[in-house]
């Protein structure tokens, strides 16, 4: 009876959370009710890639998100997760990854700075955290992707993305998606990974302009990875192996 009760509940309850949030003043009938879909992204990323894995029957599989910023706010994986989902999150600020401890005390939430090779690089620190970045050499200005000055200036270690799943408990197990976005360094994210060896069925990854895109699209292209949507400034991509057509 409790089953059947909350069944028939989380409809109702999804339906008036979802007026609470967006405070419409219009109102909803039931086919509509039945049809809203929640997205916790920025941009409904997380909506294309939820369907990517029903259509590739990828079923409480393991997920990669490297520049994870939050585990709700803006998530790319929290709609996995919700359905069973466990995998890493990565990213630089502790304050960020102790939130994930938080909420996902069961995924493997690091404190790291990922790119293509161990070195010692600078961090620009920027009024919107969620932009702060790694300042590529040869950057004079240092603006974040918003257009903004640094506030401040820090400097890390770098690691690479294989060397994370290396050191984590999902090393043995195939990693299904891989979510990137870590404001101009994601390029060198992706190189920083071994794909003999890891070959994520899914990706998503920031490309902030046309030129950005391309390049990811052609470093991943001998990889087997093909184009399957522009969310911007994201582009999602599928392996050629799961694609359905």
């Amino acid at each position: 009876m409790k089953k059947l009760i909350a069944k028939l509940l989380t409809p109702i309850c999804s339906g008036l959370i979802y007026l609470l949030h967006n405070r419409a003043t219009f109102s909803f009938n039931r086919l509509e009710l039945q049809c809203v879909q929640f997205s916790f992204s920025w941009n409904g990323e997380d909506i294309c890639v939820r369907r990517l894995a029903y259509e590739f029957n990828l079923r409480k599989g393991v997920y990669v998100d490297v520049g994870a910023y939050h585990p709700i706010l803006g998530s790319n994986t929290l709609l996995l997760f919700k359905e069973g989902w466990r995998g890493i999150n990565i990213d630089l600020a502790l304050e960020r990854v102790a939130s994930f401890n938080q909420y996902r005390p069961n995924d493997y939430n690091v404190i790291a700075c990922v790119s293509d090779k161990t070195a010692t690089v600078q961090i620009a620190h920027y009024e919107i955290s969620a932009t702060d970045r790694i300042v590529l050499a040869g950057d004079t200005e240092k603006l974040s992707t918003a257009g903004f000055k640094p506030i401040r200036f820090s400097h890390a270690s770098t690691t690479t993305l294989t060397e994370i799943i290396k050191g984590s408990p999902f090393r043995l197990e195939d990693i299904q998606y891989l979510n990137i976005d870590c404001e101009l360094h994601d390029l060198a994210v992706l190189s920083g990974l071994d794909f003999q060896r890891c070959r994520p069925r899914i990706l998503s990854v920031e490309a902030v302009s046309d030129a950005q895109r391309e390049d990811i699209v052609q470093f991943l292209a001998p990889y087997g990875y093909r184009l399957e949507a522009i969310i911007p400034p994201t582009c999602i991509l599928a392996h050629e192996g799961f694609l359905t057509s």
